[in-house]
């Protein structure tokens, strides 16, 4: 595989490791007592057998490994280790070389009370086993140990095991719940969170079924319960497909008027040494500020450039997360600023040439009532037939290169991937981003192979290795806290700048039709009054009618194509929700004192994902509006 960054060379973006993780929630012994033990753990390893053997498979031969890095593959079994099918699960896991993730619905002193003395001698021996093995991570819930409470703390653990599952197998008996927490519930979260399911029956001889949605068990919403009869045929066709789909990168879908998938090229880019496309900020902040300062040509380092806002080296879990996902984001966001530059750029630089080759048209004729001079005329000629070649290959460049695709991609990218900094550090999430049902033609983002490559980081990153007690869950506030003020502050900033950007160019605009209706009237005038006599004011009056408005309609174009005026309403908007949100966190963080961390956590956690949700659903409008601004030749 080529391409792959090392630690060494940062040459191009990280391609994170493969890695594919299988979660378990199933029935303890009291409902086990129909099971042939022995046939179950010989159904649980044929099928966590056939998951490490397709992913194998997927990276020997599939087409699509090039998108990870040359590391092995990493198989991660998911279970809480509670008594019954969780342990017959990590115990198949463990044999065959899977890491553990252990979501723990207690401190693990307090969970091991649950177990008789050989029991929590057997939990000790499997963390052990999976720590010496592929790898271990505990994480540990500080919950209320009160009996009312403790199915509450297993269906918290519960729901962070199906947030970090690819695939989640349910050992069920068909029957209904028994208490909140538990298997039936776990598995009708799990279709509401599009975690595909593989169901075995907790009866000898223990058949097993595919299901990805609700349809596909229709009776677990029915009194009866399920049977759950027998094999499907085609299941292990259906379990090869859902393996290999969620590794595989989307395939670019056709479409009339846009490329196929930008996948195979962002992992191709390289970091440029200069950036001479610097005319959009050099424009945009001569109306912001009113001064000209011209902008390092020098691309900095990528990671540099970002280790201000994504510290490695602070403690706890903010380090941690940072540590993980800053590459990622880093590439993901300066390519995106990079090819912003050049698409905006090219904006303007196309709307003003064409604007200059009209002056350059009319100033021979101009100046001719004042003297003939043919070498400037000629020069004039050469340098308006300069413009117009100039304006036809920036567009031609920005047409082949897809610098407006790139730039609309890689930010989504930098997004999702920001989004992760948000929802991991409080046991993962599973984000759904979708547009409004009438902006459908747009695309669904969830499909697209940004998604994917942040789904397939988000499984590299995995959780960190902690007790969720009061100390962490503060930290989690503080770093959910102040990605929501940094966000705010970017957006009040991009408010202010682009309501004064939207006003002056409308003003600019305004001056521009007012001094050319001016010019027209004294024209006319003269011309009324005086004939030809004054053959100079003409042509100075002829200069003024016919350039004036091509600068205007070029500054039109430029307002236009950058959409101000609907950026500063969004803004302003997201910097009023999220001024709403920061109220809220705070709001909940001061309720919640006096709480054991694992029902902080589990009030914080909603909020992380709506704070997730909302950046990710403003950018997904924001792009909607870019992806109707194409570059357009302004002729």
């Amino acid at each position: 595989m080529t391409g792959t960054r090392s630690a060494a060379s940062p040459s191009s973006p990280e391609r994170p490791r493969l890695v594919f993780r299988v979660g378990v929630v199933g029935h303890r012994p009291d409902r086990l007592q129909k099971a042939n033990l022995e046939k179950l753990k010989k159904v649980l390893h044929g099928l966590l057998k056939f998951v490490a053997d397709t992913v194998e498979e997927f990276q020997k031969e599939d087409e699509d490994r090039r998108f990870y890095s040359n590391e092995r593959p990493l198989l991660q079994a998911v279970s809480p280790l509670a008594e019954g099918t969780d342990r017959l699960f990590a115990e198949q896991a463990l044999d065959l070389g899977y890491s553990l993730c252990c979501p723990m619905p207690f401190l693990k002193d307090e969970y091991k009370r649950d177990f008789d003395e050989d029991s929590a001698i057997e939990f000790d021996n499997m963390l052990q086993r999976a720590e010496k093995g592929a790898g271990l991570v505990k994480f540990e819930l500080d919950a209320d140990e009160k009996e009312e409470y403790r199915g509450e703390a297993y269906g918290t653990a519960g729901r962070i095991v199906l947030n970090q599952s690819d695939l989640l197998i349910v050992v069920w008996d068909g029957c209904g719940p028994k208490g909140e927490g538990g298997t039936v519930q776990m598995l009708k979260d799990a279709f509401h969170y599009h975690v595909p399911v593989l169901c075995v029956k907790a009866e000898s001889p223990h058949p097993w079924t595919m299901a990805r949605h609700e349809t596909d068990l229709e009776c677990l919403y029915k009194r009866a319960g399920c049977p759950l009869e027998s094999d499907d045929a085609s299941a292990p066709y259906d379990l090869h497909a859902i393996i290999t789909n969620s590794l595989k990168a989307p395939p670019g879908k056709k479409h009339p008027h846009r490329a196929n998938s930008l996948c195979e090229s962002y992992f191709q880019e390289r970091k440029p040494h200069f950036n001479f496309m610097f005319w959009w900020k050099l424009f945009r902040d001569l109306l912001d500020t009113g001064k000209v300062q011209l902008p390092s040509i020098r691309v900095p380092d990528f990671e540099g450039s970002v280790a201000e806002e994504w510290p490695t080296n602070v403690s706890g879990v903010t380090g941690w997360i940072n540590k993980r996902l800053r590459s990622h984001y880093a590439w993901s966001d300066k390519l995106a600023d990079i090819y912003a530059d050049k698409y905006r750029s090219t904006n303007v630089l196309v709307y003003l040439l064409v604007a200059i080759a009209v002056f350059l048209a009319l100033l021979p004729g101009t100046l001719a009532f004042v003297a003939h001079l043919p070498v400037f005329t000629s020069a004039c000629i050469v340098s308006e037939l300069a413009c117009i070649v100039i304006v036809l290959l920036l567009f031609t460049l920005s047409q082949k290169r897809r610098w407006h695709d790139r730039w609309l991609e890689y930010r989504l990218l930098a997004e999702f991937i920001r989004q992760l900094r948000v929802t991991i550090p409080w046991g993962g999430g599973m984000p759904f981003p979708a547009r409004a049902p009438h902006l459908v033609s747009y695309g669904d983002p969830s499909q697209s192979w940004m998604y994917w490559h942040m789904r397939a980081i988000a499984r590299a990153t995995g959780l960190p290795s902690a007790k969720i007690d009061g100390a962490y869950v503060d930290q989690c506030i503080d770093h959910l806290d102040s990605l929501v003020r940094e966000q705010r502050t970017f957006h009040e900033e991009t408010y202010l700048r682009a309501e004064r950007i939207s006003h002056l160019l409308h003003c600019f605009t305004a001056c521009l039709l007012v001094f050319t209706v001016g010019s027209i009237v004294i024209h006319l005038v003269l011309h009324l009054a005086v004939g030809d006599k004054v053959s100079w004011a003409e042509g100075v009056l002829t200069f003024i009618c016919a350039g004036l408005p091509a600068l205007g309609a070029a500054l039109a174009g430029i307002s236009n194509q950058g959409e101000f005026a609907r950026i500063m309403k969004r803004s302003e908007a997201m910097a009023e929700g999220l001024a709403q949100l920061s109220d809220e966190i705070a709001r909940v963080s001061l309720n919640s004192n006096g709480e054991k961390p694992a029902a902080r956590l589990r009030k914080m956690s909603p909020l992380a994902v709506r704070t997730a949700d909302l950046m990710v659903g403003e950018l997904l409008d924001w792009q909607v509006i870019f992806l109707d601004r194409p570059p357009v030749l302004p002729m």
